[in-house]
């Protein structure tokens, strides 16, 4: 049994976009490179085996020239309905010290999609831990940038 502190993050958002699109945003690293990560963020390296099993790596640069890649494996794929990942982010010192496990859904919902992220943060070692009021606030950049690329898919 773990006595490790668990974290919840929840984030619902609608979008004027059919759920297909915004799924698809997901799907390759082409098309994750091209937005994951809050707002003046890059992804110069990015791994999408998009089959459950399949391994996810993605490294962002921040604009101070900081980067933090968080490795995982996608654990569940229902094609336009619902992706689950689990993930590890290591520390600069290369130990992990935080795990998310991640379920995104995606729902028709007036003409669009009403899109749903529920993460929860496994803290192994509270000195990784970030606040969910960054994190929210990071997904929340993220997804604003994911509706944008996704519309032009």
């Amino acid at each position: 049994m773990s006595n490790h502190e668990q974290r919840i993050l929840e984030i619902e958002r609608v979008f004027d976009l059919p759920r297909e699109k915004l799924f698809a945003a997901w799907s390759s690293a082409k098309h994750l490179s091209q937005w994951y990560g809050p707002n003046g963020f890059e992804v110069p390296d990015c791994i999408v085996d998009f089959r459950p099993g399949g391994a996810l790596s993605i490294t962002m640069r921040a604009p101070n020239g900081m980067e933090m890649t968080i490795q995982g494996r996608f654990v569940e794929i229902v094609d336009n309905e619902r992706i689950v990942f689990e993930t590890a982010n290591p520390g600069p010192d290369g130990v992990v010290k935080v795990k998310a496990r991640s379920t995104l859904t995606f729902e028709d919902h007036r003409g669009g999609t009403k899109f749903n992220l529920h993460e929860v943060y496994t803290i192994l070692d509270p000195s990784g831990a970030i606040p969910i009021e960054m994190a929210t606030q990071g997904w929340n950049q993220a997804f604003d940038k994911m509706g944008a690329f996704a519309g032009g898919l």
